[in-house]
């Protein structure tokens, strides 16, 4: 028994050793050995009825726990067990020790074997171990090269950096002086690049901070001058339109009294009937493709640059706007004639250099234009922009037609 006992000790030191290993794929199959020999060494365990030395031995070492008596007894006999008693078993304490081990071990051994499991399965793996550092400015400047290829500049001038700390020859400074300026040139680039996608001051003003000296210095700062201007200019048509002058969009049947009162009211030039008005409009020129419009953030409407190309009749005009809103000219179906009030706005109180009282951006071949109110019952009004006023003209009468339409 000691001699199955040592060996067994042997292999569960080997197994404990096995165990310890890094590879779970390792130690799985070793806690299966350790169980099945914790397995056998309990099936080889010496029986009470089969090996009398061991009860033998256990009696003498149980007899020998017991204290010795002071005085000598005499040994009384033991009266003779009766045939009911004898079909009883006896069991001594040899035999009760030796239970005792049969129920304990088993007990023992699969604590050990559920321990040595939860340490297998719960024990983690072991980190992988960190990239080895270069120990020469060679790797670093390969490093940067890789990076900059890949147009990850940040990291490749990071490498070039650590690149540094290493004694360097003259060719190997030269080669990295080379590899640093051409990254920041590309990070300069790419950062300015990306400013002006952004297309905005603060983006900008972030790349002058980043290249106090860089490629692209000067066209920063000419960006920013004109975001500014921009920025001023729209700040500028919101604070128009707000406070823009309301006109009246809506058609209506005028006398020359109600023009005259309209005009001194709104103060409007009219070259006859109100020299001393004056209107100071906002005008923006937009264009897509060859269609251009002209928007007045001080009135709120939007103008159709040109006109006819030809002189119409008030209902040949009609159809002419009605054939321009079919076509959804810039985007629009809600093309119009403009009110006498609303084409009064367009009349200023001195010459353009084409010789007309109205600004410059609208071509000037459009002198004579269409109003949507009317007089009497056969007339419209009108407005001659090359003598400057306004005037009643038969229906019948061919005039050039310059649409609108209100931003709000």
């Amino acid at each position: 028994l000691i001699t199955q006992l040592a060996k067994g000790l042997e292999l569960l030191q080997n197994l404990l050793h096995r165990m310890m290993a890094k590879n779970k794929q390792e130690r799985i199959p070793s806690s299966l050995e350790l169980v099945q020999i914790i397995d056998e060494l309990l099936f080889k365990l010496p029986d009470n009825k089969k090996k009398s030395s061991l009860k033998d031995s256990t009696d003498a070492l149980l007899d020998f726990d017991e204290p010795p008596s002071p005085k000598k007894k005499e040994k009384k006999e033991k009266p003779p067990r009766t045939p009911h008693e004898l079909d009883k078993p006896r069991f001594t304490r040899s035999s009760r020790f030796s239970l005792n081990l049969k129920i304990i071990l088993p007990i023992i051994g699969g604590l050990v074997a559920v321990a040595i499991l939860l340490i297998i399965f719960t024990k983690p793996s072991p980190p992988p171990p960190p990239p080895p550092t270069p120990t020469s400015d060679s790797l670093y400047i390969e490093s940067a090269q890789n990076f900059f290829r890949l147009k990850k500049y940040d990291l490749a001038l990071d490498a070039i950096n650590k690149a540094e700390q290493f004694k360097q020859t003259p060719e190997k400074r030269r080669q990295k002086e080379k590899l640093k300026r051409e990254i920041i040139q590309q990070q300069d680039t790419l950062t300015f690049n990306n400013a002006l996608k952004l297309n905005t001051i603060e983006a900008m003003k972030s790349y002058i901070s980043s290249f106090s000296s860089g490629l692209h210095l000067d066209e920063a700062n000419k960006k920013i001058l004109l975001l500014s201007e921009q920025k001023e200019k729209e700040e500028l048509k919101k604070k128009l339109l707000a406070s823009r002058k309301q006109l009246r969009s809506q058609y209506k049947d005028l006398s020359l009294e109600d023009v005259k009162v309209m005009l001194k009211r709104l103060k409007f030039f009219d070259k006859y009937y109100n020299k001393e008005g004056s209107f100071t409009n906002y005008f923006e020129v937009t264009a897509v493709e060859k269609n251009k419009i002209i928007t007045d953030y001080a009135t709120g409407l939007i103008w159709y640059q040109s006109g006819s190309s030809e002189p119409l009749t008030f209902s040949d005009a009609q159809k002419w706007i009605d054939d321009l809103n079919k076509q959804k000219y810039f985007g629009y179906t809600d093309w119009r004639f403009p009110t006498l009030e609303e084409l009064e706005s367009l009349l200023e109180n001195k010459e353009s250099k084409d010789g007309l009282f109205i600004d410059s951006l609208f071509l000037p071949d459009q002198t004579y234009l269409w109003a949507g109110d009317s007089n009497e019952k056969n007339k419209r009004w009108a407005i001659d922009f090359y003598s400057g006023d306004v005037s009643r003209v038969d229906a019948n009468t061919r005039v050039f037609v310059r649409p609108v339409r209100s931003m709000f």
